[in-house]
């Protein structure tokens, strides 16, 4: 009934909220400590404001103003408020990915690319050395990377990228 309401009213058609929620299992603490950044970065990915600004955001209840967010799993992986900080802003890409065949978006997907192919930046992959190329092509089809969007992140054509084996 929402959606016939919100769809009349704003000249919409289709379904309001089609794949935009996702359910992925943490598996371990590196992908949960990932996840929690990914996130408090979305207000500023959305261009809300910062994490520690936006109003919705538990951001400010990791940095020990209290509300109803249990922190002390995430800070004690991390030690305290202070590191949590240090981590949630240090600007290195993130390498959280949702698994289990979701759609990436492309800016979701070039900030975990980032973060595999450091200290090289995805369109530099081009310029670097076939067996180098390939074997961070490798490591992007791995991570579950579609060709079609390993192209669009590195420019590099199609038929080269699929030519890439995964068991070498």
């Amino acid at each position: 009934a929402y959606a016939m309401y919100f769809n009349a009213k704003t000249g919409r058609k289709g379904p309001v909220f089609q794949d935009r929620f996702k359910s992925v299992p943490i598996l371990n603490d590196d992908q949960l400590l990932n996840c929690v950044r990914y996130i408090h970065d979305n207000p500023a990915k959305a261009r809300i404001g910062t994490a520690s600004l936006y109003r919705w955001s538990s951001f400010s209840e990791y940095m020990g103003y209290p509300g109803i967010c249990m922190t002390e799993c995430v800070l004690g992986l991390l030690g305290d408020s202070q590191r949590f900080f240090a981590f949630s802003t240090s600007g290195e890409p993130n390498r959280y990915c949702f698994r289990d065949g979701a759609h990436v978006s492309d800016i979701d997907a070039l900030e975990f690319a980032q973060a595999l192919l450091k200290p090289y930046e995805p369109h530099h992959l081009k310029a670097l050395p076939k067996a180098v190329r390939d074997n961070y092509i490798r490591t992007l089809k791995n991570e579950g990377f579609s060709i079609k969007q390993i192209v669009r992140l590195t420019g590099i054509g199609h038929c080269t990228i699929q030519k890439v084996k995964l068991d070498q």
